[in-house]
């Protein structure tokens, strides 16, 4: 039996043993004291006012009974002179005590439902029911024996979010949930919680009666490559899973950052299934070191900005140009931005960058203060907030830049949840802050955005743009890129232009900016 429901049991049965054991005492001092002539039968509220606040008016008020009766018929008005009372006055006595034990209960059990309603909106999600991250922490609390747990996740869940909308996606969640539930039902030491999006976690408790981890997860996989129908749309499932075991002298949310690691091995590496081994651990210490170096790094001055120019097609004049960060270590080395940026991004050390490459395209503006040049600056989904966007437009109105010649670019892999990036975005707009969306292409659901977001132009991935002079399919799809945004208002950049071939093939299906290295290395400001 689980210990803490033992501990909780002896608490219990020791408060109901004392607040009887105390009724009996003030009935033995009001029988000492002569009788109920004396004052102390009122002692008698002080048991009830315990009974009714710890288990509610049910139990208050069979406890005031009691306490009643205790002092009732049979206790004497006067124990000297063996007098009696009236049965009014028992009586009496009798419904005051209950009268009290009810009040005090019916305060008592509604704070205790309140907090009972708050606790379950804190440990469960709202859309699935299942318990949340804050109730997996609370796990250890206490755990007696090693468990394992899973992380599960459904591949490209941002592309169909992005392609069908918030609502159609919950609906998604929901009955992915519900399938995993009904997957795991059999087994009676697994608990199913959800993480955030479409990850979910599974703790294996080795009890026991019960299933091994192997057998768990077999049924798990059974999901895997499955088709799950949602609003009457038949969604292909492609799931990751990935374990760690989680020893006794280990706290759950160490095991999940283990079953985590393990997931990102497996998704890096394009594989479904994982197991945490000691061999990840250097890999979860690299990302750490990286990004404790890096925030050091941004207060010590080594975070630079380089701009790379964007030309126009026609004239091959300078439109603007692009903010790159650059991160330069002590001995000289560099860090990739492709390496470090998707770790900075899930820290708040990724606002902290933005709003510094901000104001160095403030400087950048003030040194083209003659000239209508433009600068381009990149943002990640968490600056989309009150504090990040107060902040942009307040230097904006405090350095008495145009906000005409800023453009700020977001990717698709950031449009997760568009209906609240959209509030942003129009006050964005309303200040005359251009809109870019970056790396354009690579998804099936980019045209979905597009109908949805207010934007002035579009980046043509450069994955497309590198065989657009060699590659019939890469002309074609560029090329309907480039019809639809001039059918819909929108410019278009060709990113990675790099020769002279591919500069013709973009001025040809007619893109309207290219940015590059053949136009131009991106130099430090």
């Amino acid at each position: 039996m689980d210990q803490g429901f033992l501990g909780k049991l002896k608490r219990h049965s020791l408060l109901l043993i004392f607040v009887y054991a105390l009724s009996l005492l003030i009935m033995c001092i009001v029988y000492i004291a002569g009788g109920t002539e004396k004052v102390y039968p009122h002692l008698m509220y002080l048991p009830i006012a315990v009974a009714s606040s710890a288990y509610g008016k049910k139990h208050g008020i069979i406890h005031a009974l009691f306490s009643g009766l205790l002092i009732g018929p049979l206790m004497p008005l006067y124990v000297r002179g063996n007098i009696y009372q009236e049965p009014i006055n028992w009586i009496t006595r009798i419904v005051l005590f209950t009268s009290v034990a009810l009040i005090i209960g019916f305060f008592a059990d509604y704070d205790r439902k309140h907090r009972e309603r708050i606790t379950a909106l804190l440990t469960h999600d709202v859309i699935t029911g299942l318990k949340n991250l804050e109730a997996l922490k609370n796990e250890d609390i206490p755990r007696q024996s090693p468990c394992t747990l899973a992380v599960v996740t459904v591949s490209e869940y941002e592309d169909t979010m992005g392609f069908f909308g918030y609502n159609y996606s919950n609906q998604f969640v929901r009955r992915f949930a519900e399938r995993l539930d009904e997957l795991l039902d059999p087994y009676p030491n697994v608990e199913l919680f959800r993480y955030s999006g479409m990850q979910f976690v599974v703790r294996i408790s080795e009890a026991a009666v019960g299933t091994g981890p192997d057998e768990v997860i077999a049924a798990l996989s059974r999901l895997h490559r499955s088709i799950l129908t949602v609003g009457g749309i038949p969604i292909y499932v492609e799931m990751i899973v990935a374990t760690a075991y989680v020893p006794e002298n280990m706290t759950i949310m160490d095991g999940l950052r283990k079953a985590l690691a393990a997931h990102s091995y497996a998704r890096a590496n394009e594989l479904n299934r994982s197991h945490y081994e000691a061999s990840l651990e250097s890999h979860y210490t690299s990302v750490l070191e990286v990004a404790a170096s890096f925030a050091t790094a941004l207060s010590n001055h080594g975070i630079d900005a380089a701009y790379q120019y964007i030309y126009r097609s026609s004239t091959e004049e300078i439109l603007g140009a692009e903010l790159l960060v650059r991160w330069r270590k002590a001995d000289g080395s560099s860090v990739r931005p492709d390496f470090f940026i998707p770790i900075i991004e899930k820290t708040d050390l990724i606002r902290k960058l933005t709003a510094y490459m901000f104001t160095r395209a403030v400087d950048f503006l003030k040194v083209h203060a003659d000239d209508d040049c433009i600068v381009s600056i990149n943002f990640s989904v968490k600056d989309f907030s009150d504090e990040s966007i107060d902040y942009f437009l307040k230097t904006i109105e405090d350095t008495h830049i145009n906000p005409e010649r800023i453009k700020i670019e977001i990717t698709e892999r950031s449009l997760v949840n568009i209906e609240e990036m959209l509030r942003y975005i129009a006050v964005l707009k309303e200040h005359k802050i251009g809109i870019t969306i970056d790396d354009f292409g690579t998804g099936y659901s980019s045209y979905q955005y597009l109908s949805d977001l207010p934007v002035d132009t579009i980046k043509i991935d450069k994955s497309i743009i590198f065989k657009i002079d060699r590659s019939g399919t890469s002309r074609s799809l560029a090329k309907s890129i480039v019809n639809f945004c001039r059918e819909n208002n929108i410019r278009t950049v060709a990113e990675g232009v790099e020769t002279k071939e591919m500069a013709d093939a973009c001025k040809e299906i007619g893109i309207d900016f290219l940015q590059g290295y053949y136009f131009h290395k991106p130099q430090l400001l």
